[in-house]
């Protein structure tokens, strides 16, 4: 599969977003990584405009916080929340980062304040540079 990657501001928190659009499919997707805020446009199949142009699906998630739970080895797991933060999510967290294998300084735990329109960090500190 080839796809085309860029970084574009985030819609929500106007930070850097990760961009890709994968050229088989013509699906194109953003991430932020600080806020959470996710997008996909997708071809909708066997539909079709009467002039016989492709139909389009966009969806778009309303970023509620995200994560990084960085390895010492150097992998990586960064994702969005899906639900707002609760005690128990963050506790959960927090216990994550006690494993041996986690290394807890480079790690975050993110939410998104509607109010104020800006990220919390909850847990950690956001990198400067995301692996």
């Amino acid at each position: 599969m080839t796809a085309v990657l860029d970084v574009v501001d985030c819609p929500q928190c106007q930070w850097c977003a990760f961009y890709e659009f994968q050229t088989r499919t013509l699906t194109a997707t953003t991430f932020c990584p600080r806020c959470g805020y996710r997008e996909e446009t997708r071809p909708l199949n066997h539909r079709k405009t009467k002039s016989g142009d492709v139909v389009y699906r966009m969806t778009k998630h309303r970023g509620m916080g995200a994560f990084m739970i960085k390895q010492r080895n150097d992998v990586s797991e960064i994702g969005a929340l899906n639900h707002p933060l609760s005690a128990k999510t963050i506790a959960q967290f927090r216990r994550d980062l006690q494993h041996p294998h986690v290394d807890a300084r480079r790690s975050f735990l993110s939410r998104w304040n509607p109010k104020l329109r800006q990220v919390e960090m909850v847990v950690g500190k956001f990198p400067r540079h995301l692996p």
